[in-house]
């Protein structure tokens, strides 16, 4: 596919149905004669018709000025040629002019610049010229032409609206009513009575916040009040911040080998019941021989007894578990003690006789 961009005409004969229907041999009979002119002034200026279906013509052109000067030229050469008709029976083309990137396929250009054009000459008034605002642009200067600025338009199966220029040639047949559709801007008319519609609701939700506030504040809860006036006023005493070094744990000793062999608790062993007490018995005194002095044996009292020293309580060391009591084995209980320990076939206490007497 070959593009290119290229200015398009696309024009079509106004009320044309209507014209057909009234008389249908003198309408054709003008339109082929006002077709020769429309195709020889599209020569003149250097362009083509690529298209043409019914009473619609479409032509391109390498310039926007030359497709400018044909369709005003076309205008003027198609009225001339009304002259001896009634108003009612004067045949008028309405013209569109676009520029734009086109597909060319088989002689024949496809593409949005050709649909653009198809839809501006709609809003073209009949006997006078419609154009987007690209074609304005590049004419300006070049052509003495009067177009006036129609607008921003929203056209038919295009996404974006198109800035439109009219120009009347000649005398206008009809009045020109072109339907708005879009408008980006907004008009005079229209701000400050967005600014009133502003202002009112700003001053309607300040009023009903106000009106809100003042019912709240209004009617207190009678049983808030006098809880509030009759409690007691206690002062909030602050409680010292815990010192750093308490709040740190410090590290937990390992246990010993001895303490984390033994269990968490052990119960204490009972202690020992008091024996009764029972009165010392005094040794019997015998008769002392004549003559001879008598030593009294004297038996110590608990009084001066010494003290008793307190019990006191040592755990028990684990011990390694003692052999069994029968030691002699014969060599072939060994042997078969060995055999059963390569396949883990043993218990505890042979294998703490292969330790000691199967050495």
């Amino acid at each position: 596919m070959k593009r290119k961009i290229a200015a398009i005409i696309a024009a079509d004969v106004a009320g044309y149905s209507r014209l057909v229907e009234e008389n249908e041999e003198d309408t054709l009979r003008r339109f082929i004669a006002a077709s020769q002119v429309f195709k020889a002034l599209v020569q003149d200026h250097y362009g083509r018709i690529f298209n043409t279906a019914g009473d619609a013509i479409l032509a391109e052109f390498p310039s926007p000025v030359e497709a400018v000067r044909c369709a005003a030229g076309i205008q003027t050469r198609v009225r001339e040629l009304n002259q001896s008709q009634p108003k009612n029976r004067q045949l008028l083309f309405r013209i569109g002019v676009s520029i734009g990137d086109v597909i060319e396929h088989e002689n024949d250009l496809l593409g949005d610049g050709v649909n653009i054009a198809a839809r501006l000459q709609t809003l073209a008034s009949p006997g006078g010229l419609s154009i987007s605002h690209w074609v304005h642009e590049q004419i300006g200067g070049k052509i003495q032409l009067e177009f006036r600025d129609a607008g921003w338009h929203s056209v038919k199966n295009i996404a974006k609206p198109v800035h439109v220029f009219l120009a009347d040639i000649g005398e206008k047949t009809e009045p020109f009513v072109v339907e708005r559709r879009v408008e980006p801007e907004i008009s005079k008319r229209e701000i400050p009575r967005t600014v009133v519609v502003s202002i009112a609701a700003g001053v309607i939700a300040v009023s009903i916040a106000a009106l809100v506030w003042q019912r709240m504040s209004a009617r207190p809860s009678a049983e808030v009040i006098p809880a509030v006036i009759t409690s007691p006023i206690i002062p909030k005493v602050s409680e010292p911040e815990p010192k750093l070094r308490e709040s740190i744990p410090g590290p937990t000793p390992a246990p010993t080998p001895v303490e984390a062999a033994l269990p968490n608790a052990i119960p204490a062993p009972p202690l020992p019941a008091a024996a009764p007490s029972s009165p010392v018995p005094a040794t019997a005194e015998k008769p002392a021989a004549p003559g001879a002095t008598v030593a009294k044996e004297t038996t110590p009292t608990r009084e001066d007894a010494p003290p008793k020293p307190s019990p006191t309580f040592s755990l028990p060391l684990p011990t390694q578990p003692q052999p069994p009591p029968n030691r002699a084995r014969s060599a072939a209980l060994c042997a078969e003690i060995r055999e059963r320990a390569q396949l883990g076939d043993i218990s505890t206490d042979e294998r703490l006789l292969l330790r000691t007497d199967c050495k």
